[in-house]
């Protein structure tokens, strides 16, 4: 990324920092309202080679989807494993829009499962999943 490219700076609760692109800084700005309306801080994974947006699941959300995947998994494996990590996905991604979520979700419906352990990683409190913060 040259000087040109770079529109902003990330800063890290820990000081560490990034430049961000145009392309970040124009979800930033976009998502901005929605950290607002939700009361919630966003927070960026990547999957698949595609950068998500979500925000940490409230309390009720994540004692739901702990209980869910704990109970579905025994139950009925990995099948309901993935239905309750989709579920938890589509509830906190904010980016990129429905549609194109349903759509990878769709065609991959595993990588719900990797955007879901960020999501609950952020939800625990894990330290690294906060440097991810936005």
């Amino acid at each position: 990324m040259t000087d040109e490219e770079t529109v902003c700076t990330v800063r890290y609760y820990d000081g560490g920092e990034e430049a961000c692109d145009a392309e970040e800084q124009a979800l930033r700005d976009k998502h901005a309202a929605l950290e607002l309306k939700h009361k919630r801080e966003l927070f960026r994974t990547t999957a698949g080679g595609k950068t998500f947006f979500f925000r940490c699941p409230t309390t009720l959300e994540g004692e739901a989807a702990l209980a869910s995947l704990s109970a579905k998994t025994k139950e009925g494996g990995v099948k309901n494993g993935v239905t309750s990590s989709i579920r938890l996905v589509k509830l906190c991604v904010v980016h990129p829009e429905k549609a194109e979520l349903d759509a990878i979700i769709d065609r991959r419906p595993g990588i719900a499962i990797s955007i879901q352990g960020d999501i609950m990683a952020v939800f625990s409190g894990d330290d690294a999943e906060f440097q991810k913060k936005v």
